[in-house]
């Protein structure tokens, strides 16, 4: 059945597309030929030659042999040309040659030769006879395969040169079919890799060089057991899997109905953990990365040397992704080369650019369309599926993961003031969000004096006076954004929605950096940090008048790096991963409002503190099997309090006066240490 329906396919791109497959060259076609007996010289055989003023005749091509077209007789060797198009030769395993010839041949194609029959070794000229009379007299079919690499993408020649043994021989036979050889077992050219994934559900994509149905087995172990199979022939395969139980561990493999094409232990993926989870969540972001360069590596070297064994959780982008233009062949070269198994088993939720959309212009008619690459290589949660409000777009979408709201928004190609579809959407989006955490980013910062001046490009100018306002009345914690390829981070601030001057000390919510003395997130509607990251491989020591931007506590230009954050519980942690592996900046911020949920799980692989901040009691999680000894030290490292704990226990602390605590839990060999906050 498989290959039924796939010569179906064949035979309907035949007819639809003839230079897709099939015969490229057929037995009768038409030639350009010189037969004159002058000199053509060495390039004559090339695809840049002009033939524009050489005859042309259907073959069989000579004289002699009652060919279709009558050459002229008396002189050695006659020339033959012809152009063709070939959309993609890598679609195809391999391409014959069926030819007939009286008496020698050469071939060649695009200038280099690839055949020689019955004539002598070397150089030969115009004048150099056959080696031999042709006993067959031109009738035998002589056939051979030409590789894909002999081929170029677009137009190509096909040249010959047919020899007779003497000048006086009575006939002269030239004849020549070219077959594209389709592949019957497609390669995979992208991909595997995963999309939208959430706690019930994923979806799997990836792209073979030739259309093929598609099928994923998956289960909890390298056996698999389950596997879901889709019957359209395609090249961009999309299968989605159901009915998958959170944070849960899953291996697959891909390939067609038929055969296996791709899986091993790098194949997985897991699915998000309930919104009611206690998780420890890893986040990496980085903005304006995708560029072929060094340092996009050496920003990727850094990272996973800084995350060691432990997973990543999340992999954010913040816009420009494939430079220049976002081209399909930018993102393969610069984005799918380059992280190459890391899509495999990496949840990955991109946001959109200016060059993702080929500089098309901002909010201009083409970027509010979906015409481009990005739309097409991406299945992002546009539905409620992924626990956020259904948006109906790609452009902007957001999604849960264990207590942390994420939304993505569309900075440059979605309008974006007060009544339109993403504020709508945005506002509804963020009045129905329960989680304890929400993270928001998109591209263009709302403050930056680094390679872009916010005071000055609209895009930016937009984003600040339209939607921060929103944000920050919905309580939203950490803005992070890219375009600018510099790196810079805000105070904790709310209330600032004009240009660099209008910025004033009032507007800090809180002093400090945010290391010595972590950032309290009291109320819902106070305090934000807004960062800027837009050097994962472009950087620039270039900087606007005004730089550094006054709402900016850190600001670095230069260099790449990327932002490595870690959510558990009510604590945030921040670290900006400089290329280098060093931390220039970082901060802490700890939740102190009321929990907004009621039943907590804990991951009990983990020393968890709950809640904390606090100012009465503490419920304290052990992961130690059997009793651990349980110690809390104050602020000048002495000790307030010791105690048993066996997996779980209560703590009065309501007598400890505020400040920053250390809870250690030693036994069974090992101790765990998590810091306590106490806030009256």
């Amino acid at each position: 059945m498989y290959h039924y329906r796939y010569l179906i396919f064949l035979a309907l791109h035949l007819l639809i597309y003839p230079c897709l497959a099939g015969t490229l060259i057929p037995k009768t076609a038409r030639w350009k030929f010189k037969s004159d007996g002058a000199d053509q010289g060495m390039v004559w055989s090339a695809a840049s030659f002009n033939d524009s003023v050489w005859a042309s005749g259907k073959a069989e091509l000579g004289f002699g042999d009652s060919p279709t077209t009558t050459l002229q007789a008396g002189y050695i060797t006659s020339y033959f040309r012809k152009s063709f198009n070939i959309v993609n030769p890598s679609r195809f395993s391999d391409f014959t040659v069926n030819l007939r010839r009286d008496d020698g041949i050469i071939v060649y194609v695009n200038g280099v030769e690839v055949y020689r029959n019955n004539m002598p070794g070397g150089t030969v000229d115009y004048i150099t006879p056959a080696s031999s009379v042709c006993a067959d007299d031109g009738s035998t079919v002589f056939s051979f395969n030409l590789p894909t690499s002999t081929f170029v993408a677009g137009n190509n020649v096909i040249a010959a040169e047919v020899h007779n043994v003497t000048a006086s021989n009575v006939d002269l036979t030239f004849e020549l079919e070219l077959i594209s050889n389709p592949k019957l077992v497609p390669v995979i050219t992208r991909g595997p890799y995963l999309q939208s994934v959430n706690s019930g559900s994923a979806v799997l994509r990836w792209r073979t060089d030739i259309p093929s149905n598609s099928k994923v087995r998956w289960g909890k172990t390298m056996t698999y057991g389950k596997n879901v199979t889709d019957t359209n022939l395609v090249t961009e395969h999309q299968v989605q899997l159901n009915n998958l139980t959170a944070d849960t561990r899953y291996f697959y493999t891909i390939g067609t109905t038929t055969r296996l094409l791709q899986g091993d232990s790098a194949n997985f993926l897991r699915t998000a953990p309930l919104t009611t989870t206690v998780k420890k969540v890893r986040i990496w972001a980085l903005g304006d990365f995708g560029n072929g360069s060094a340092d996009q590596q050496t920003v990727l070297n850094s990272y996973l040397n800084y995350l060691g064994s432990e997973k990543n959780d999340m992999w954010i982008w913040l816009g420009d992704n494939a430079y220049e233009n976002g081209t399909d062949a930018e993102y393969q070269n610069y984005v799918f080369n380059v992280y190459g198994n890391l899509f495999k088993s990496w949840n990955f939720y991109p946001a959109l650019g200016n060059h993702d959309y080929g500089q098309v212009g901002y909010l201009s008619s083409s970027a509010l369309g979906t015409n481009f690459p990005y739309f097409n290589m991406f299945t992002l949660p546009a539905s409620a599926q992924s626990g956020g409000v259904a948006s109906g777009t790609e452009k902007y979408y957001s999604y849960n993961w264990s207590n942390i709201h994420f939304i993505a928004l569309d900075s440059y190609g979605a309008l974006n003031h007060i009544g339109s579809d993403m504020y709508n959407w945005l506002q509804n989006d963020l009045a129905s969000n329960t989680q304890r955490w929400t993270i928001v980013y998109f591209h263009h910062p709302p403050y930056s004096k680094g390679t872009h001046n916010s005071d000055t490009e609209i895009e930016m100018v937009d984003m600040r006076q339209n939607i921060v306002p929103l944000l920050e009345t919905y309580g939203v914690y950490l803005v992070l954004t890219g375009h600018s390829h510099t790196y810079e981070r805000s105070y904790f601030m709310h209330g600032h929605y004009g240009n660099e001057s209008s910025f004033n000390s009032s507007m800090i919510v809180q002093s400090g950096d945010g290391i010595s003395s972590p950032y309290l997130k009291d109320s819902l509607h106070n305090g934000t940090i807004y960062a800027v990251c837009g050097v994962g491989g472009k950087n620039s020591t270039s900087t606007t008048s005004g730089y550094p931007h006054n709402a900016k506590i850190s600001s670095f230009a230069g260099f790449g790096g990327s932002l490595a954050i870690e959510i558990f519980g009510d604590t945030l942690n921040y670290k900006f991963l400089k290329m280098d592996g060093t931390i220039p900046d970082q901060f802490t911020m700890i939740k102190s409002a009321t929990p907004r949920f009621s039943s907590i799980e804990v991951d009990k692989k983990e020393l968890v503190i709950y809640p904390n901040p606090t100012g009465n009691s503490i419920h304290v999680f052990s992961e130690m099997s059997g009793q651990a000894e349980m110690s809390i030290f104050n602020g000048k490292g002495e000790l307030v309090l010791k105690d048993q704990i066996f997996e779980d226990k209560i703590i009065d602390v309501s007598d400890f006066t505020s400040g920053v605590y250390m809870v250690k839990l030693a036994g069974n060999g090992k101790s765990v240490s998590q810091k306590l906050v106490i806030n009256k």
